[in-house]
Protein backbone atom coordinates (compact mmCIF):
# COMPACT_ATOMS: atom_id res chain seq x y z
CA UNK A 1 0.00 0.00 0.00
CA UNK A 2 0.93 3.83 -0.61
CA UNK A 3 -0.36 6.59 1.11
CA UNK A 4 0.57 10.19 0.49
CA UNK A 5 0.24 12.60 3.23
CA UNK A 6 -0.59 16.18 1.66
CA UNK A 7 -0.21 19.54 4.37
CA UNK A 8 -0.28 23.32 3.09
CA UNK A 9 2.49 25.49 4.76
CA UNK A 10 -0.38 28.04 5.84
CA UNK A 11 0.05 27.71 9.46
CA UNK A 12 2.01 25.25 11.11
CA UNK A 13 -0.47 23.08 12.65
CA UNK A 14 -1.78 21.74 9.03
CA UNK A 15 2.45 20.50 8.91
CA UNK A 16 2.91 19.22 12.20
CA UNK A 17 -0.19 17.27 11.99
CA UNK A 18 0.87 15.55 8.44
CA UNK A 19 4.57 15.07 10.11
CA UNK A 20 3.04 12.80 12.98
CA UNK A 21 1.26 10.77 10.48
CA UNK A 22 4.28 10.31 8.45
CA UNK A 23 6.54 9.82 10.96
CA UNK A 24 4.15 7.58 12.73
CA UNK A 25 3.59 5.27 9.64
CA UNK A 26 7.41 4.66 8.39
CA UNK A 27 7.99 3.71 12.04
CA UNK A 28 5.15 1.14 12.91
CA UNK A 29 4.40 0.14 9.27
CA UNK A 30 7.28 -1.27 7.10
CA UNK A 31 5.19 -3.39 5.13
CA UNK A 32 3.76 0.00 3.20
CA UNK A 33 5.08 2.73 1.56
CA UNK A 34 4.96 6.39 2.11
CA UNK A 35 5.50 10.24 1.23
CA UNK A 36 4.95 13.54 2.58
CA UNK A 37 4.68 16.50 0.51
CA UNK A 38 4.09 19.74 0.91
CA UNK A 39 1.37 20.79 -1.69
CA UNK A 40 2.32 24.93 -2.14
CA UNK A 41 5.60 22.96 -3.58
CA UNK A 42 3.69 21.82 -6.55
CA UNK A 43 2.13 25.51 -8.04
CA UNK A 44 3.43 28.52 -9.47
CA UNK A 45 5.30 31.06 -7.09
CA UNK A 46 2.32 33.75 -7.39
CA UNK A 47 0.02 31.39 -6.41
CA UNK A 48 2.08 29.96 -3.33
CA UNK A 49 2.78 33.95 -1.96
CA UNK A 50 -0.61 34.82 -1.85
CA UNK A 51 -1.58 31.59 -0.25
CA UNK A 52 1.16 31.90 2.84
CA UNK A 53 1.56 35.33 3.13
CA UNK A 54 -1.76 36.30 2.58
CA UNK A 55 -3.22 34.03 5.57
CA UNK A 56 -0.33 35.46 7.57
CA UNK A 57 -0.72 39.14 7.34
CA UNK A 58 -4.65 38.76 7.80
CA UNK A 59 -3.87 36.60 10.93
CA UNK A 60 -1.49 39.00 12.03
CA UNK A 61 -2.06 42.49 11.35
CA UNK A 62 -6.18 42.22 10.57
CA UNK A 63 -7.20 39.06 12.14
CA UNK A 64 -10.47 40.65 12.46
CA UNK A 65 -11.12 40.73 9.06
CA UNK A 66 -9.74 37.36 8.83
CA UNK A 67 -13.09 35.97 11.44
CA UNK A 68 -14.87 38.58 9.23
CA UNK A 69 -14.13 36.26 5.90
CA UNK A 70 -14.22 33.59 8.49
CA UNK A 71 -17.89 33.83 9.45
CA UNK A 72 -19.48 35.07 5.94
CA UNK A 73 -17.94 32.15 4.14
CA UNK A 74 -19.76 29.73 6.82
CA UNK A 75 -23.00 31.39 5.28
CA UNK A 76 -24.50 28.90 2.53
CA UNK A 77 -24.71 30.87 -0.49
CA UNK A 78 -21.25 32.36 0.35
CA UNK A 79 -19.72 28.84 1.58
CA UNK A 80 -20.93 27.80 -2.31
CA UNK A 81 -19.31 30.36 -4.15
CA UNK A 82 -15.87 30.07 -2.33
CA UNK A 83 -15.78 26.48 -2.63
CA UNK A 84 -16.64 26.73 -6.26
CA UNK A 85 -13.70 29.73 -6.37
CA UNK A 86 -11.40 27.03 -4.18
CA UNK A 87 -12.24 24.51 -7.10
CA UNK A 88 -11.46 25.91 -10.29
CA UNK A 89 -8.07 28.23 -8.88
CA UNK A 90 -7.13 25.02 -7.33
CA UNK A 91 -7.48 22.95 -10.49
CA UNK A 92 -6.15 25.80 -12.66
CA UNK A 93 -2.95 26.32 -10.41
CA UNK A 94 -1.62 22.66 -9.60
CA UNK A 95 -1.44 21.21 -12.52
CA UNK A 96 2.38 19.76 -11.00
CA UNK A 97 0.11 18.57 -8.15
CA UNK A 98 -2.12 16.22 -10.37
CA UNK A 99 1.25 15.10 -12.13
CA UNK A 100 2.82 13.90 -9.52
CA UNK A 101 -0.60 11.80 -8.14
CA UNK A 102 -0.83 10.69 -11.60
CA UNK A 103 3.24 9.21 -11.45
CA UNK A 104 3.18 7.89 -7.97
CA UNK A 105 -0.89 6.98 -7.80
CA UNK A 106 -0.96 6.20 -4.07
CA UNK A 107 -3.86 4.30 -2.72
CA UNK A 108 -4.99 6.75 -0.14
CA UNK A 109 -4.36 11.15 -0.16
CA UNK A 110 -4.13 11.89 3.25
CA UNK A 111 -4.21 15.63 3.61
CA UNK A 112 -4.66 18.15 7.10
CA UNK A 113 -5.69 20.83 4.92
CA UNK A 114 -8.65 21.61 3.15
CA UNK A 115 -7.13 22.39 -0.44
CA UNK A 116 -6.15 18.98 -1.48
CA UNK A 117 -9.58 17.63 -1.25
CA UNK A 118 -11.04 20.39 -3.75
CA UNK A 119 -8.64 18.94 -6.66
CA UNK A 120 -9.71 16.28 -8.53
CA UNK A 121 -7.51 13.78 -10.09
CA UNK A 122 -7.99 12.55 -13.22
CA UNK A 123 -7.32 8.79 -13.02
CA UNK A 124 -10.65 6.61 -13.23
CA UNK A 125 -9.83 4.17 -10.46
CA UNK A 126 -7.57 6.88 -8.76
CA UNK A 127 -7.08 7.18 -4.85
CA UNK A 128 -9.35 7.55 -2.06
CA UNK A 129 -9.05 10.77 -0.22
CA UNK A 130 -8.97 10.81 3.45
CA UNK A 131 -9.13 14.30 5.42
CA UNK A 132 -7.90 14.86 8.72
CA UNK A 133 -9.32 18.10 10.01
CA UNK A 134 -7.13 19.82 12.95
CA UNK A 135 -9.35 21.91 14.31
CA UNK A 136 -12.45 21.23 16.85
CA UNK A 137 -14.71 23.27 14.30
CA UNK A 138 -15.49 22.87 11.25
CA UNK A 139 -16.18 25.24 8.48
CA UNK A 140 -17.67 24.57 4.90
CA UNK A 141 -14.44 24.54 3.00
CA UNK A 142 -13.50 21.05 4.62
CA UNK A 143 -16.22 19.35 2.92
CA UNK A 144 -15.73 18.06 -0.04
CA UNK A 145 -17.45 15.38 -3.03
CA UNK A 146 -14.14 14.13 -3.58
CA UNK A 147 -13.54 12.68 0.21
CA UNK A 148 -13.96 9.37 1.26
CA UNK A 149 -13.06 9.57 4.74
CA UNK A 150 -12.85 12.32 7.58
CA UNK A 151 -10.83 12.15 11.06
CA UNK A 152 -11.97 14.78 13.23
CA UNK A 153 -11.29 15.66 16.97
CA UNK A 154 -13.98 15.16 18.63
CA UNK A 155 -17.98 14.66 18.45
CA UNK A 156 -18.36 18.11 18.34
CA UNK A 157 -16.21 18.05 15.07
CA UNK A 158 -18.43 15.24 13.61
CA UNK A 159 -21.68 16.62 13.98
CA UNK A 160 -20.40 20.06 12.56
CA UNK A 161 -19.77 18.19 9.60
CA UNK A 162 -23.14 15.97 9.69
CA UNK A 163 -24.86 19.46 9.58
CA UNK A 164 -22.65 20.42 6.33
CA UNK A 165 -24.44 17.36 4.90
CA UNK A 166 -21.18 14.74 5.53
CA UNK A 167 -23.00 11.17 5.61
CA UNK A 168 -21.97 9.89 8.89
CA UNK A 169 -20.66 6.83 7.28
CA UNK A 170 -17.99 8.63 6.22
CA UNK A 171 -16.56 10.31 9.97
CA UNK A 172 -14.59 8.96 12.47
CA UNK A 173 -13.25 10.27 15.45
CA UNK A 174 -9.53 9.52 16.62
CA UNK A 175 -8.54 12.87 17.52
CA UNK A 176 -6.25 15.05 16.02
CA UNK A 177 -2.62 13.62 15.24
CA UNK A 178 0.10 14.42 17.38
CA UNK A 179 4.06 13.11 17.41
CA UNK A 180 4.23 10.00 19.70
CA UNK A 181 6.70 12.34 21.68
CA UNK A 182 3.56 13.80 22.95
CA UNK A 183 2.68 10.41 24.72
CA UNK A 184 5.49 9.33 26.09
CA UNK A 185 6.91 11.26 29.79
CA UNK A 186 10.12 12.02 29.62
CA UNK A 187 12.56 12.68 33.14
CA UNK A 188 11.86 15.34 33.99
CA UNK A 189 14.55 16.60 36.22
CA UNK A 190 17.04 15.90 33.67
CA UNK A 191 15.05 18.50 31.35
CA UNK A 192 15.27 20.99 34.33
CA UNK A 193 18.69 20.83 34.61
CA UNK A 194 19.82 21.11 31.00
CA UNK A 195 17.63 24.00 30.58
CA UNK A 196 19.05 25.69 33.75
CA UNK A 197 15.94 25.74 35.53
CA UNK A 198 15.17 25.24 39.26
CA UNK A 199 13.13 22.09 40.50
CA UNK A 200 9.93 23.05 42.50
CA UNK A 201 8.95 25.91 41.35
CA UNK A 202 6.08 26.85 39.18
CA UNK A 203 6.58 26.41 36.02
CA UNK A 204 4.78 28.44 32.85
CA UNK A 205 5.20 27.42 29.45
CA UNK A 206 4.42 30.28 26.63
CA UNK A 207 4.44 29.39 23.18
CA UNK A 208 1.87 31.69 21.29
CA UNK A 209 1.88 30.22 17.81
CA UNK A 210 4.38 29.99 14.73
CA UNK A 211 4.70 33.92 14.37
CA UNK A 212 5.18 34.63 18.35
CA UNK A 213 2.36 36.43 18.98
CA UNK A 214 0.47 38.02 22.50
CA UNK A 215 1.24 39.67 25.62
CA UNK A 216 4.58 37.43 26.38
CA UNK A 217 6.58 40.71 27.56
CA UNK A 218 3.51 41.61 29.74
CA UNK A 219 3.65 38.46 31.35
CA UNK A 220 7.21 37.76 32.05
CA UNK A 221 7.72 41.85 33.26
CA UNK A 222 4.96 41.21 35.80
CA UNK A 223 5.10 36.95 37.26
CA UNK A 224 9.30 36.50 36.73
CA UNK A 225 9.91 36.71 40.45
CA UNK A 226 7.42 34.14 41.48
CA UNK A 227 7.51 31.41 38.65
CA UNK A 228 9.75 30.37 36.33
CA UNK A 229 9.14 30.77 32.50
CA UNK A 230 9.81 29.07 28.89
CA UNK A 231 9.31 31.29 26.46
CA UNK A 232 9.27 29.83 22.54
CA UNK A 233 8.72 32.93 20.36
CA UNK A 234 9.32 31.06 17.26
CA UNK A 235 9.61 33.03 13.82
CA UNK A 236 8.89 36.54 16.64
CA UNK A 237 12.60 37.51 16.48
CA UNK A 238 12.32 40.88 17.67
CA UNK A 239 10.70 39.29 20.36
CA UNK A 240 13.40 36.91 21.39
CA UNK A 241 15.76 39.61 20.89
CA UNK A 242 14.40 41.70 23.49
CA UNK A 243 14.27 38.92 25.96
CA UNK A 244 17.31 37.67 25.81
CA UNK A 245 18.72 41.66 26.54
CA UNK A 246 16.49 42.27 29.28
CA UNK A 247 17.80 38.99 31.14
CA UNK A 248 14.86 38.30 33.22
CA UNK A 249 15.53 36.02 35.91
CA UNK A 250 14.06 32.36 35.62
CA UNK A 251 12.83 33.07 32.29
CA UNK A 252 15.11 31.40 29.47
CA UNK A 253 13.96 32.05 25.88
CA UNK A 254 14.13 30.21 22.94
CA UNK A 255 13.28 30.67 18.81
CA UNK A 256 12.23 27.73 16.95
CA UNK A 257 12.19 24.27 19.09
CA UNK A 258 11.87 20.66 18.33
CA UNK A 259 11.45 19.80 22.06
CA UNK A 260 7.87 21.34 22.64
CA UNK A 261 7.43 17.80 24.31
CA UNK A 262 9.46 18.62 26.76
CA UNK A 263 8.95 21.05 27.52
CA UNK A 264 5.70 20.32 28.06
CA UNK A 265 6.79 18.04 30.75
CA UNK A 266 8.48 20.45 32.80
CA UNK A 267 5.30 22.74 32.83
CA UNK A 268 2.20 23.02 35.46
CA UNK A 269 0.81 25.60 32.35
CA UNK A 270 1.08 26.29 29.08
CA UNK A 271 0.14 30.03 27.96
CA UNK A 272 -0.72 29.34 24.27
CA UNK A 273 -3.06 30.66 21.07
CA UNK A 274 -6.16 28.24 20.94
CA UNK A 275 -4.66 26.08 17.73
CA UNK A 276 -5.84 22.57 17.18
CA UNK A 277 -2.37 21.16 17.77
CA UNK A 278 -1.19 23.06 20.61
CA UNK A 279 -4.68 22.00 22.21
CA UNK A 280 -4.31 18.60 21.42
CA UNK A 281 -0.69 18.30 22.67
CA UNK A 282 -1.67 19.94 26.16
CA UNK A 283 -4.55 17.66 26.28
CA UNK A 284 -1.96 14.81 26.10
CA UNK A 285 0.46 15.73 28.49
CA UNK A 286 -2.20 16.75 30.70
CA UNK A 287 -0.33 21.24 30.80
CA UNK A 288 -3.17 23.47 31.97
CA UNK A 289 -3.84 25.71 29.36
CA UNK A 290 -4.54 28.83 29.11
CA UNK A 291 -5.20 30.68 25.87
CA UNK A 292 -4.92 34.48 24.63
CA UNK A 293 -4.71 36.35 21.27
CA UNK A 294 -7.08 33.46 20.09
CA UNK A 295 -7.56 33.43 15.67
CA UNK A 296 -11.23 35.04 15.49
CA UNK A 297 -12.60 31.68 13.57
CA UNK A 298 -11.29 28.17 13.60
CA UNK A 299 -9.74 29.07 17.37
CA UNK A 300 -12.06 30.99 19.10
CA UNK A 301 -14.25 28.07 17.66
CA UNK A 302 -11.91 25.58 19.42
CA UNK A 303 -12.46 27.72 22.69
CA UNK A 304 -16.34 27.42 22.67
CA UNK A 305 -16.00 23.21 21.85
CA UNK A 306 -13.63 23.20 24.97
CA UNK A 307 -15.77 25.82 27.24
CA UNK A 308 -18.26 22.51 26.73
CA UNK A 309 -16.20 20.26 28.23
CA UNK A 310 -15.14 22.45 31.09
CA UNK A 311 -11.21 22.76 30.03
CA UNK A 312 -9.29 26.17 29.48
CA UNK A 313 -9.82 29.39 29.85
CA UNK A 314 -9.26 32.40 27.43
CA UNK A 315 -8.27 35.62 28.98
CA UNK A 316 -8.33 38.74 27.57
CA UNK A 317 -5.71 40.80 28.98
CA UNK A 318 -2.63 40.40 30.65
CA UNK A 319 -3.95 41.26 34.12
CA UNK A 320 -6.51 38.27 33.72
CA UNK A 321 -3.42 35.59 33.08
CA UNK A 322 -1.31 36.82 36.22
CA UNK A 323 -4.33 36.14 38.27
CA UNK A 324 -5.21 33.03 36.81
CA UNK A 325 -1.42 32.00 36.94
CA UNK A 326 -0.90 32.85 40.79
CA UNK A 327 -4.66 30.49 41.48
CA UNK A 328 -2.51 27.65 39.53
CA UNK A 329 0.15 28.01 41.63
CA UNK A 330 -1.28 28.14 45.01
CA UNK A 331 -3.97 25.73 44.45
CA UNK A 332 -2.70 22.45 43.06
CA UNK A 333 -6.34 20.72 42.81
CA UNK A 334 -6.97 23.42 39.91
CA UNK A 335 -4.65 21.51 38.02
CA UNK A 336 -5.84 17.96 38.75
CA UNK A 337 -9.45 18.89 38.28
CA UNK A 338 -8.20 19.87 34.67
CA UNK A 339 -6.36 16.42 34.31
CA UNK A 340 -9.49 14.44 34.91
CA UNK A 341 -11.63 16.56 32.39
CA UNK A 342 -9.32 16.17 30.05
CA UNK A 343 -9.15 12.78 29.67
CA UNK A 344 -12.57 12.95 27.83
CA UNK A 345 -11.14 15.02 24.86
CA UNK A 346 -7.70 14.05 24.70
CA UNK A 347 -6.92 11.50 22.18
CA UNK A 348 -3.05 10.87 22.08
CA UNK A 349 -3.21 7.79 19.94
CA UNK A 350 -4.58 9.34 17.11
CA UNK A 351 -1.88 8.50 14.68
CA UNK A 352 -2.32 4.66 15.07
CA UNK A 353 -5.96 5.16 15.03
CA UNK A 354 -6.08 6.96 11.51
CA UNK A 355 -3.14 4.77 10.30
CA UNK A 356 -4.61 1.31 11.04
CA UNK A 357 -8.23 2.27 9.61
CA UNK A 358 -6.13 2.97 6.34
CA UNK A 359 -3.74 0.00 6.18
CA UNK A 360 -6.82 -1.88 7.08
CA UNK A 361 -8.82 -0.65 4.56
CA UNK A 362 -11.12 0.48 6.64
CA UNK A 363 -14.04 2.60 4.88
CA UNK A 364 -14.31 4.32 8.36
CA UNK A 365 -17.64 3.48 10.04
CA UNK A 366 -18.23 6.41 12.73
CA UNK A 367 -18.46 6.00 16.31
Amino acid sequence: MKILFVYASAGFGHRRAAEALYSYAIRHHKDSQFLLIDICDYTNRLFRFGFIWGYQLLVIYAPWLWGFLFRITCLPFFARMASWGHYYLANIFFARYKNFILRENPDWIVSTHFLPSQIKIPLRNGPKVATVITDYVVHPFWKSPRVHLYMVASAATAKGLEELGVDRAKIRITGIPIAEEFIAKTGRSQILQRLGLRDGLFTVLITTGYFGIGPVVELVKVLNQQVQFIVVCAKNKRLFSFLQKKKYPNCRVFQVVNNIHELMDVSQCIIAKPGGLTIAESLAKGVYPLFVTAIPGQETGNLAVLASYGIGFSLANPSKVVEEISRLKNDSSLIDGFKAKAVFLARPYAVKEILDALCQGSSGVAR
